[in-house]
């Protein structure tokens, strides 16, 4: 199996997750992992899929491009190995939700938290009330520490931290299973 990460950029409009998912179909490609959204009114596609058949990026890349020329996307593309999990590297999950008034800096000083604690980020998402600063700023982060983390310690760190940035925080344990 061969593994590519495509990204996608275009003005959002009806059709382009159906047309996009026909033509990698069409070329036999099964989708593993994605994230689309709506961003400032462009749609954003990152999506993982497998080709039996090794492929060159440029070939993929003229095939889709051929397939969607009409709704202007800009697509990159990756070949990647493929994805292995270390059965034996249990993770703790924890999700964060933060919100409070918008102001640079709030990204930064809740993931460097995480950083400092071994975790790593595996989902951010965050939404802006107002396109400038000072309207409501609110972020939603899935993290995975090792699963001795002291949940405690962490939890006031980072309230630590919100504190420090004059935003509201919650944190809380996630079931991979609820995933």
């Amino acid at each position: 199996m061969n593994r590519y990460i495509l990204a996608a950029i275009g003005d959002d409009r009806p059709g382009i997750v159906y047309r996009l998912t026909t033509a990698l179909a069409k070329m036999g490609a099964n989708l593993a992992n994605s994230t689309m959204a709506d961003l400032e009114g462009y749609f954003v596609v990152v999506v993982a899929f497998d080709l039996d058949q090794r492929r060159d990026n440029n070939s993929i890349l003229q095939e889709l491009e051929e397939d969607l020329s009409d709704l202007l996307l800009t697509l990159s593309l990756r070949e990647i190995l493929p994805f292995a999990k270390n059965g034996d590297k249990e993770e703790f999950l924890v999700a964060l939700r933060v919100y409070g008034g918008d102001r640079p800096g709030i990204v930064a000083g809740v993931t460097k938290v995480i950083f400092e604690w071994n975790g790593n980020v595996v989902e951010l998402k965050s939404y802006q009330s107002a396109q400038s600063v000072g309207g409501t700023y609110v972020m939603v982060i899935l993290a995975a520490f090792s699963v001795d983390l002291d949940l405690a310690d962490f939890k006031s760190a980072i309230q630590a931290r919100a504190d420090e940035l004059d935003v509201h925080v919650s944190v809380e344990e996630v079931e991979a299973e609820a995933l």
